[in-house]
């Protein structure tokens, strides 16, 4: 970064305005790489079938207004599933996550009760839930504990085989956070996002009968100057490098690669700006 502790950063969080014409006082770009999203999953034994939520009853779950598995509403989204009567116990993050906005961007969009209460946040104050550090401990502790549910980095439950839940998307379809869902919701976006560099905009709630609704891109931040021609350009050719032939890799990894259309102009746009 401009100090020279750092060549790049990564965050999934897009910057507002405010913090974007800041960076680039500072010489820093912000520029997507891939899209990723977040994943439902809980523990309910005996339950085979993929439980199905949609974005107000997950508020709700969250909110602490639904705390038995056999509350009305699960039931009615449900009723191929017996759903326990047992206590639904929320497991939420302790630290600061680029997850925790992502669910919380999402539940802001469908849950007027999370838009008026805790709303967007990167640390949120969850009103209710046991509090863990990391992917990895809210993981564990879902498997630990009986009738869980808890919010994961989506390549984190695939890699981990995690159970994760069908959400209802915008068109009304059922989707998991499959790589095939999480790039509609970018492709599905593109119409209403500028053609700019950062693309700096969310990309939950997105329309099409195939979009995952928990779905956010994926950013660098690349400076510009700060730090001497060698590593400056060492940054600028990874980034080339990314957008023309790493998207491959990203897939292999459980990432989503970047519509085409996007990645052709953030090809365009970055070339230009590192001249």
């Amino acid at each position: 970064m401009p100090d020279g502790s750092a060549d790049f950063a990564a965050t999934d969080v897009p910057l507002d305005e405010a913090d974007r014409a800041k960076l680039a006082s500072l010489g820093i770009r912000q520029v997507p790489l891939v899209v990723g999203g977040a994943a439902v999953s809980y523990n309910l034994p005996g339950v085979t079938r993929q439980l199905r939520l949609d974005g107000a009853t997950l508020g709700d779950i969250y909110l602490g207004r639904i705390t038995r598995w056999n509350d009305p509403t699960l039931v009615a989204l449900n009723p191929d599933i017996s759903l326990p009567d047992a206590p639904v116990h929320v497991i939420t993050r302790a630290d600061t996550s680029g997850t925790s906005w992502i669910l919380t961007e999402y539940l802001a969009h469908l849950s007027p009760g999370w838009a008026r209460g805790p709303g967007r946040s990167r640390f949120p104050a969850w009103p209710v839930g046991s509090r863990v550090r990391g992917n990895e401990g809210v993981a564990a502790e879902i498997k630990a504990t009986e009738h869980a549910v808890g919010v994961v980095e989506a390549v984190y439950a695939m890699q981990n085989r995690l159970k994760v839940a069908r959400i209802q998307n915008h068109a009304g379809a059922w989707v998991t956070p499959q790589t095939g869902g999480l790039r509609a919701a970018a492709t599905a976006m593109l119409a209403s996002i500028d053609d700019t560099l950062e693309f700096a905009t969310s990309i939950s709630d997105a329309p099409g009968e195939a979009s995952y609704p928990i779905a956010a891109l994926s950013w660098l931040l690349v400076p510009s100057r700060g730090r001497d021609s060698l590593h400056l350009r060492a940054a600028a050719d990874f980034v080339r490098w990314a957008l023309e032939h790493g998207q491959d890799d990203a897939l292999a990894l459980g990432y989503a690669p970047l519509p085409d259309a996007m990645r052709r102009s953030l090809l365009r746009t970055w070339s230009t700006s590192t001249r």
